[in-house]
């Protein structure tokens, strides 16, 4: 109880004097603006990446055994394929040509790994079946039935043989009754982050579409195991700003119902947002990334950081007087409270310094930063602002001269308020009893006594704190 008021005491006396002065306001809206620069080109800079192995224990066997396969059999890119269905092997020659060919040029792949049973097929015909009267002048079968005759032909020899795995035969396993499906297989390049990984997932399925074949764009689709964990990647920077955006639209319209002031719902809603930015950028420069930890994350932040503007707004609104009374008289009545929400927060989330786990070392920066940021424009930025274009009070408000200094109590030794004359019966020599009745009593830093504990009496005090 002294505590907090000695606090609010140093807001009203000492912080609210200081911060009000006008070389100060200068200094404080420079650092404000000049820090939302730079984090919003750190936002803007801010990469998505995300890695399984972060969540795993650093000092864990799994990831000491991802770390040294890593550095010892670093590997050749992720495995993927383009799935077939529904092609006509046979007809469709220049179309599994061209599909083929565009998928060894494609940036994303290595060329090199390429495996199609479609285009070694083709070279072996050129070679095995070379004068052959059933192969034309273009090396291909003359018809269908020899295609696929040959075509068993060539998965029994060496060269075709390790692309058994690759064709699907219908059910009697025989060819002549047309393949089910089958697929050409590849390797992606050695990606750096999420982004890539997106990238070459979305230009591998890209070329499966583009294909021109008969069935439409469901006779072909690329697909690999890793694209599981791609496809997170790829929505959640949209689901990110979709979640931010429609969060921070309900935090508007309650400000707006809260406060019943469009110019105070303004000011109080910019300092959310330059946290959030400010968030963003200094968790870039931090080596954090964009990933679902994160997403989610931020989501909770912006409830935390609207706590610390809209509690000085609301403040600011029920005084009256000038705009540098209004705003020392808010300090000296919330600026106490603000600022211990945000110091216990920190003291909530502290112990997750030391953790080795992902998640909680994660959470501890954005809540650090979420604290730090939204005191710094809830009591710095905020109060600045509003000792230059604060908006009128309410029609309520009460003169901030009187209403916003925070007293100091303290304690003083009890002293009797008067002397009491009791008539005791019983007293041996009938005489008079006087008797000292003492009250506690607690006075204001001017040593005003304030109300009386005992009668219950409803005089104001002086310097009445909001």
């Amino acid at each position: 109880m002294w505590a907090e008021a000695y606090l609010q005491e140093f807001f009203y006396k000492y912080y609210s004097p200081a911060l009000l002065n006008i070389p100060v306001k200068i200094i404080v809206l420079v650092i404000t603006f000049g820090l939302l620069g730079v984090c919003i080109w750190g936002t803007v800079t801010w990469e998505q990446n995300f890695d399984f192995r972060w969540f795993l224990p650093a000092d864990g066997a799994s990831r000491a055994y991802f770390d040294a396969n890593d550095k010892y059999f670093p590997s050749n890119g992720f495995a993927t394929a383009i799935y077939l269905d529904e092609v006509d092997y046979y007809n469709e020659r220049d179309e599994m040509d061209a599909l083929n060919q565009e998928f060894m040029d494609s940036v994303w792949i290595q060329s090199t790994s390429v495996s199609s049973w479609y285009e070694s097929y083709e070279s072996w015909l050129s070679t095995a079946k070379a004068g052959h009267p059933d192969l034309n002048a273009d090396n291909w079968p003359k018809n269908d039935t020899v295609f696929y005759d040959w075509l068993d032909e060539f998965l029994a020899s060496p060269q075709g043989s390790r692309f058994s795995a690759n064709i699907k035969f219908n059910d009697d396993g025989s060819s002549s009754d047309r393949i089910f499906s089958s697929r050409i297989t590849a390797s992606h390049i050695l990606f750096d982050n999420s982004v890539e990984e997106v990238s070459g997932m979305d230009n591998v399925r890209g070329i499966a579409n583009d294909a021109n074949f008969a069935a439409g764009e469901d006779a072909a689709f690329g697909y690999s195991e890793v694209y599981l964990n791609f496809e997170s990647n790829k929505v959640i920077q949209n689901e990110l700003l979709r979640n931010l955006g429609l969060a921070s639209a309900c935090v508007f319209i309650v400000i707006l119902i809260l406060l019943a002031n469009i110019l105070q719902t303004l000011l109080v809603f910019c300092c959310v947002i330059f946290t959030l930015v400010d968030l963003a950028g200094a968790l870039n420069f931090w080596g954090i990334t964009i990933d679902t930890v994160v997403a989610v994350i931020l989501i909770l932040a912006i409830g935390l950081a609207v706590d610390y503007s809209v509690h000085i707004g609301h403040t600011f609104m029920i005084f009256s007087g000038t705009r540098n009374d209004r705003t020392r008289a808010t300090l000296g009545c919330m600026g106490a409270a603000v600022f211990n929400g945000g110091f216990s927060t920190f003291l909530a989330f502290i112990l997750l310094a030391a953790s080795n786990s992902y998640i909680f070392t994660t959470f501890f920066k954005i809540f650090l930063l979420v604290v730090i940021f939204g005191l710094f424009h809830g009591l710095v930025f905020l109060p600045v602002i509003l000792s230059l274009i604060g908006p009128s009070p309410y029609l309520s408000a009460k003169p901030a001269e009187e209403s916003g200094k925070a007293p100091t109590p303290r304690a003083v030794t009890p002293e009797p308020e008067k002397e009491k004359v009791v008539h005791d019966a019983g007293e041996p020599n009938g005489e008079p009893r006087i008797t000292p009745h003492f009250n506690p009593a607690f006075v204001n830093e001017e040593g005003v006594e304030m109300k009386s504990q005992t009668n219950g009496s409803a005089s104001h005090q002086d310097g009445e704190k909001c």
